[in-house]
């Protein structure tokens, strides 16, 4: 929520209602009114910048207003150190994979493996060894000029923001494609950033104690952020 009003909120009403059929939660709210009540919601709680959690059930919609999380400006200048967790992600096979739910625990316990204060998140591979995302981020690497993002059909989370840099990138004109990654194209990436609604944008400096490209954030990532920030102002 950028001063009172929720960036993409159909999308994140379309994917709740999503998770919600996955999870065979019914409800007899339509999808409209979720959407005037969260603008509504929104728009009472004026200029303020944060998030939004919404809550759907049975028993209805609950609305809840938290701030937003605070990241420090030096991960923005110089990047955020990721670490690899033993903890996998669960897979397409798994139904619930792409629920976005109060079912938390996964990241929960992976983000109880940082070894020390310096390790911003860890990263969930998937059964097969690929990379998935981080605890509540999608992931996102530069190679030869070409943006690279986990697909989908890996069992991965829609991310909005996600979406939304996949849209920008085409509009910057930057080559952006879904594909299968292994840490070993993290290692060797040009550049690296993570998505998610709070952090927006955030680049990635060092995986596993490999140094990703040559400085953080790269020319790509600090060209999306900009571009980012210019949508966000303009709502």
């Amino acid at each position: 929520m950028y001063e009172g009003r929720v960036f993409r909120a159909e999308e994140h009403v379309d994917r709740l209602y999503e998770s919600a059929r996955t999870g065979g939660v019914r409800t007899r709210l339509a999808r409209s009114r979720v959407k005037a009540q969260l603008s509504r919601f929104a728009g009472d709680c004026g200029r303020r910048n944060g998030l939004v959690r919404i809550m759907l059930g049975e028993k209805g919609l609950k609305l809840v207003s938290v701030p937003g999380r605070r990241y420090s400006p030096n991960c923005y200048k110089r990047g955020v150190c990721l670490r690899t967790s033993v903890m996998k992600r669960s897979g397409a096979r798994f139904l619930l994979s792409r629920m976005k739910s109060k079912d938390c625990l996964t990241g929960v316990m992976a983000s109880s493996e940082r070894s020390s204060k310096d390790i911003f998140d860890t990263l969930l591979l998937t059964n097969e060894g690929h990379v998935g995302e981080g605890t509540t981020s999608n992931v996102f690497i530069v190679k030869g000029g070409v943006i690279v993002t986990p697909p989908l059909w890996e069992g991965i989370l829609d991310g909005v923001t996600r979406r939304a840099v996949m849209e920008l990138a085409s509009r910057e004109g930057l080559k952006v494609r879904e594909d299968v990654l292994l840490r070993h194209d993290l290692y060797n990436a040009d550049e690296g950033f993570l998505t998610n609604t709070s952090m927006e944008i955030m680049p990635v400096s060092y995986v596993d104690g490999r140094r990703i490209g040559r400085a953080a954030p790269g020319p790509v990532t600090r060209r999306l952020r900009h571009a980012f920030k210019s949508v966000v102002a303009s709502l």
